[in-house]
């Protein structure tokens, strides 16, 4: 399924990063606060990477997220305007933490265009062959579904882990008699990923298995 941010898997050097903001746009059908989370990590992700390759930039002397984005070499670096799009990423990245349910989709797709914008920028300067890209909100409709992939149970939980869900998203297992269980994901909502087997069968598959029986 292609994304807004496909464009950062043509260069090698993004790779830190690309996968992150292609993650967070593909859990929006699931829950807007694991999109905003997702946008969040992204942008950190990919402003450390700035300053681990750009020397006109000194390192802070905390590195968080905040105090990264708000010293003077990086504001200057930045396109006028860019930093109140970080802000409202890192704003809002942690609001979905600590009140997911308080992140509505409108919010979740705001982030999405301010990370592209991001990203777009970075791209522009750093790119081995830069091409403009503008963000594309056909692309965040949910389309028909295809033939399930199977996902196995280490690359869904790395999926989650990289959009950093907090410890409210997270799914947590558990042992009872030798028996494993889980909080049933909706990543059959996903396209192109629909978690099979018994240890991540999603409602919609039970139910379809309920039916046929």
């Amino acid at each position: 399924m292609p994304t807004n941010f496909d464009f950062l898997l043509k260069d090698p050097q993004f790779e830190a990063f690309a996968e992150t903001a292609i993650q967070a746009e593909m859990v929006l059908p699931i829950s807007p606060a694991f999109c905003a989370t997702g946008c969040r990590t992204a942008l950190e992700f990919a402003v450390k990477w700035l300053y681990s390759v750009d020397n006109s930039l000194e390192k802070p002397y905390d590195d968080k997220l905040v105090t990264l984005i708000s010293t003077e070499d990086f504001k200057e670096l930045i396109p006028a305007g860019m930093i109140a799009k970080l802000d409202y990423l890192r704003r809002i990245g942690n609001n979905a933490a600590h009140n997911p349910k308080r992140v509505s989709r409108d919010q979740a797709v705001l982030a999405l265009q301010n990370l592209h914008s991001f990203m777009d920028f970075v791209a522009c300067c750093y790119a081995t062959n830069y091409v403009e890209t503008s963000f594309d909100k056909t692309l965040l409709e949910e389309k028909p579904k295809p033939a399930p992939v199977q996902v196995r149970f280490k690359d869904f939980h790395k999926l989650l882990k990289n959009c950093c869900i907090s410890k409210s998203h997270m799914l947590y297992f558990s042992r009872s008699k030798g028996k494993e269980h889980a909080l049933l994901a909706q990543l059959d909502r996903v396209t192109g990923y629909e978690p099979v087997g018994r240890r991540f069968e999603s409602s919609t598959a039970r139910q379809r298995e309920n039916s046929e029986s």
